[in-house]
């Protein structure tokens, strides 16, 4: 097991955005998905519009990222080839999955879109966020029951041991109908175990399991 610590990690639920503990961005629950994910934009300044082209996965999880990026000295820390990203979560692309199987099951009107069918694979959110952040590292999508803390945190130390990657934005995206919920962090391998510091969380299962719960 390498020396990695917990950098920091961003929750979505219930229509708030919480960075570290705090809450920083928060819509009336009485709100739908896309009207949050369109006032979160908004709150990030994002300027990016292709956001709104995207599936609401991916939303969730570019609004996650941003989240991420506003913690004081994370941007630096991350080398746009040594950065991997791994994700998971339960319903896959279960949103989008359906809305392509109801446009395809009518052979009158059949007309299946493009614009829907490139969503039908959970991992799309992950090419979503490294273009949009121009990272170039090593990316996984895992699915699994309910959240699982050990095979994300496995899957990191793999990396960082086996690979080049000194850097992960980890986390749980999932979405399915009005259920959806987020928790995304970023953990760093450290060289040097004295660079250690009372500022950052070990990077061990149970640490995780305390962010997602928290």
């Amino acid at each position: 097991m390498t020396n990695s610590i917990l950098h920091s990690a961003c929750t979505i639920r219930e229509n708030k955005i919480t960075l570290n503990g705090e809450a920083i961005f928060e819509s009336d629950l009485t709100k739908t998905f896309s009207e949050f994910a369109k006032e979160a934009y908004h709150y990030f300044d994002l300027n990016y519009p292709k956001f709104f082209k995207m599936d609401n996965l991916s939303k969730l999880g570019m609004l996650s990222i941003e989240g991420i990026l506003l913690t004081q000295g994370v941007r630096n820390i991350i080398n746009s080839d040594k950065c991997a990203l791994i994700l998971s979560n339960h319903s896959s692309s279960i949103e989008s999955d359906k809305i392509h199987a109801k446009s395809i099951s009518n052979l009158v009107n059949f007309f299946p879109s493009p614009s829907v069918f490139v969503y039908t694979l959970p991992n799309i959110v992950l090419g979503e966020i490294a273009i949009k952040n121009k990272m170039q590292g090593e990316n996984l999508f895992l699915l699994s029951e309910k959240f699982e803390a050990k095979q994300l945190f496995i899957s990191t130390e793999t990396l960082f041991e086996t690979s080049s990657t000194n850097t992960a934005i980890c986390g749980w995206i999932e979405f399915d109908g009005n259920k959806w919920e987020s928790l995304v962090y970023i953990t760093q391998k450290i060289e040097d175990p004295n660079q250690k510091n009372g500022n950052f969380m070990p990077h061990t299962i149970q640490e995780i399991n305390k962010l997602y719960n928290a």
